[in-house]
């Protein structure tokens, strides 16, 4: 017999109610997995997150549990060699001092200069080694900046104290990162460029999807098969050193 309308009312009803409850549950078993997308995405910027909710199917609580364990270790292995890190850092200065003191009893020589030289070389180091442990410790926080701003504020300074450093950047550009890290990157960035080419010029273009910080100067260059390692920590291009 031909399907009467109250059949095909009930049967689009039933259709209906088991595509609600699917989507229901599809929804409560994949929110869980977004949140830790997105958690492993901030996880892998460096950033501060709070731990997971452990909610959802038995599986599901399970992976994000494991990503909770995961981030606590890695947090807790990051903060033990920095503390050590420091601690290195700031013992090495005292011995350090004293081999300063003792060198300005020498009598005057190019040994003399040479070792006051390599003292003064050791104490940068110490104090950018400290510095990045500090930074790295603090844990600052991720938040809203005008990067236009930062590099204009970044260029009058070094203005201000007699540096010739330029700035051709686009309109009021809004990122989300941690300012005061990023501040020190170009700023170790523009330092390179006055110690080896007397000046630098900064640019902030917009690329689509991406934002481009350049530093530019006219100083001698990197060897092509330098520019990998030169990212590296502590990394100097110096063969004699």
């Amino acid at each position: 017999p031909g399907w009467s309308p109250r059949s095909i009312v009930s049967l689009l009803a039933l259709g209906a109610l088991i595509a609600l409850i699917v989507t229901w549950l599809l929804r409560r078993a994949t929110r869980p997995l977004q949140q830790l997308a997105n958690q492993a995405e901030e996880f892998g910027r460096g950033q501060n997150i709070p731990p997971l909710v452990e909610s959802g199917p038995r599986e599901v609580s399970d992976t994000l549990a494991a990503f909770n364990r995961m981030q606590t270790r890695l947090n807790r292995f990051v903060q033990d060699r920095t503390q050590m890190l420091a601690a290195i850092s700031h013992d090495l200065r005292t011995p350090l001092t004293s081999l300063r003191l003792r060198s300005e009893f020498l009598p005057e020589s190019e040994d003399k200069e040479r070792m006051q030289q390599t003292l003064a070389q050791m104490e940068e180091m110490l104090k950018a080694t400290l510095s990045f442990a500090r930074d790295d410790y603090s844990g600052e926080a991720t938040r809203e900046v005008d990067l236009q701003s930062l590099l204009q504020s970044l260029s009058d300074d070094y203005q201000d104290q007699g540096h010739k450093v330029e700035l051709k950047a686009a309109d009021k550009v809004i990122y989300s990162c941690r300012p005061a890290l990023l501040r020190r990157a170009i700023q170790n960035l523009v330092d390179n460029a006055l110690h080896y080419a007397g000046d630098a010029e900064m640019t902030l273009e917009s690329e689509g999807e991406w934002l481009k910080i350049a530093i530019l100067d006219n100083g001698p260059g990197i060897a092509e098969e330098w520019l990998e390692q030169v990212f590296k920590p502590f990394v100097r291009l110096d063969s004699a050193r």
